[in-house]
């Protein structure tokens, strides 16, 4: 993969994660994300094949002692909204068995304490497993912060015109993840999904329980 620096449309979308993910993600070291929707959804849904990571660090308060030692605090986005780095997304599994969560801690970024946090929250809601490919912008950006940022939610829309200049960030272990993956799909543990990239013609509602989805290009390889 190359780390050649290229020019894309502005992702319209913000995910919010938490800083450690983020420093996950600039390293090139995150493949995986476990997601569920925020307080205000029913569930989570993809809404764009690609990202910048919007940092929060509202659940990390919450987060155990021994997770907490672990997880850089985010500065308060009310200060300005930093944005570094960012996710195109390349695969979308539905998790059926959170006993596998210790099976993909080295490519989510976060200690299995953690995953199991995650999988625990909103007990009603699926969870998902996404599979993302990260990349980081060339020049830091930073914005005012708004009162449409806020909330527990998943998504923010971005005041971004133009495009930017980002860099793939370099992705280890990938012939490993694939074969983690196909196991777990074979043991039934988790159910691959198509996505509205993969298959065009989906309705998007028909797998995440939501109907927003923005179609971007595809970047290059």
């Amino acid at each position: 993969m190359s780390t050649t620096a290229f020019e894309v449309p502005a992702p319209a979308w913000g995910l919010k994660e938490w800083s450690t993910v983020m420093q996950r993600a600039e390293a090139g070291t995150l493949r995986l994300l476990l997601r569920k929707g925020g307080l205000r959804e029913p569930g989570f849904a993809l809404r764009a094949s690609s990202a910048l990571l919007f940092p929060t660090g509202f659940h990390q308060q919450h987060a155990p002692r021994d997770v907490a030692q672990q997880i850089d605090g985010a500065a308060n986005p009310r200060d300005g909204l930093v944005l570094s780095c960012g996710i195109a997304v390349e695969g979308l599994w539905r998790v059926v068995d959170d006993s596998i969560l210790s099976a993909l801690c080295p490519w989510t970024g976060l200690p299995e304490a953690e995953l199991q946090l995650r999988s625990q929250l909103r007990p009603t809601q699926a969870m998902w497993l996404v599979r993302v490919r990260p990349f980081r912008l060339s020049t830091v950006m930073r914005l005012p912060w708004q009162r449409e940022f806020g909330g527990c939610r998943s998504w923010v829309q971005l005041p971004i015109d133009g495009p930017l200049q980002v860099q793939w960030a370099g992705c280890a272990e990938e012939h490993q993840l694939s074969q983690t993956l196909s196991e777990l799909v074979s043991l039934g543990s988790v159910i691959e999904m198509p996505t509205p990239w993969s298959d065009p013609g989906l309705d998007q509602a028909n797998v995440t329980g939501e109907t927003s989805v923005s179609r971007e290009p595809r970047w290059p390889e």
